[in-house]
């Protein structure tokens, strides 16, 4: 297995005025990030709006950022699903074209017991490709650091969680008790340096589908043991979401991206598009950050940016 370390963007999906998938736009997206020097890529995911998407769409969207990334960086599928057997068939086409990892959120609207929540994972892992299972503050009552090791942690081809909660102790806690057998991928953007920090193997989040370059050197000045670098990292990147985040998530991290020079279009139905004095608030941002914010202009094949 490829390791998947450094900085994993969450990719939003590109949609088309006629709330069609625009794959066009997904591969520039793609090629703008492997320029970026992200470690990786996690496909429809909750930002990626999986929820809104066909299983057909799903598996297309795998296809096309394969095809792109060319095995130059690991990448993971979100196969997860409220139908089990969904799941098992969506990681089974992930497993088939060449995905590297895949992950899954717990099925939602019930509340199922750990067991049944542990029967979900084992389906999904006996496919063989590695799984990243999620740690979210909402399913703490199934995640409690020692019920995870136990019950979901020694499943064969569990390697690790995807953990998005305020408290990292318990994240740091799991590797303990697991003997540092499973991995963590630290999944809360604003604390990315200090899930590294407390042992994280790399940082999955949606705002690096807007500002990768920030939490790219982030991450090198991590490595380099250069924190003091990688604080003033942090904290910038955190006032610039912080700003994008009073005005909108997904699809204002939609609405910077297009700002930059990629359109990804808007939130699929139910979704609303953004008005105007969003779309303003945001192009202030942009240009109060336009030091990091840069444009980015197509060169031939290849994406550069303006300065």
């Amino acid at each position: 297995m490829k390791a998947l370390k450094g900085v994993i963007p969450a990719l939003v999906t590109p949609f088309s005025s006629d709330g069609s998938v625009n794959y066009g736009s997904l591969m520039k997206l793609v090629e703008f990030h492997l320029q970026a020097g992200v470690g990786g890529l996690y496909l429809t995911g909750s930002t990626g709006e999986w929820v809104k998407l066909t299983l057909e769409e799903r598996k297309k969207i795998a296809e096309v950022v394969v095809d792109v990334v060319a095995g130059a960086i690991p990448i993971v599928a979100h196969i997860g699903h409220n139908h089990t057997d969904q799941a098992v068939k969506l990681c089974e086409h992930a497993a088939s074209i060449g995905v590297d990892l895949a992950s899954a959120v717990i099925p939602g609207y019930h509340n199922y017991t750990i067991q049944e929540v542990a029967s979900y994972y084992r389906s999904i892992a006996k496919v063989g490709l590695p799984v990243i299972v999620y740690y979210l503050d909402g399913n703490s009552q199934f995640f409690t650091p020692r019920v995870f090791v136990e019950e979901i942690g020694t499943i064969e081809g569990v390697i690790g969680l995807k953990y998005t909660a305020a408290d990292l102790f318990p994240m740091q806690t799991i590797q303990r008790l697991s003997g540092g057998s499973l991995r963590v991928w630290c999944g809360h953007d604003q604390m990315a340096l200090a899930g590294l920090l407390m042992n994280a193997t790399g940082i999955i989040g949606s705002s690096y589908n807007y500002m990768p370059e920030i939490f790219v050197e982030l991450y090198d000045a991590y490595v380099a043991g250069n924190l003091a670098l990688a604080q003033d990292l942090q904290l910038e990147a955190n006032w610039i979401s912080f700003a994008v985040k009073e005005i909108g998530l997904v699809p204002a991290y939609k609405a910077v991206l297009r700002m930059r020079g990629i359109d990804v279009g808007d939130c699929r139905a139910p979704s609303l598009p953004m008005v105007q004095k969003e779309l303003e608030a945001l192009e202030l941002i942009i240009e109060r950050f336009s030091n990091r914010l840069k444009k980015i202009a197509p060169r031939g094949d290849q994406l550069s940016l303006v300065r």
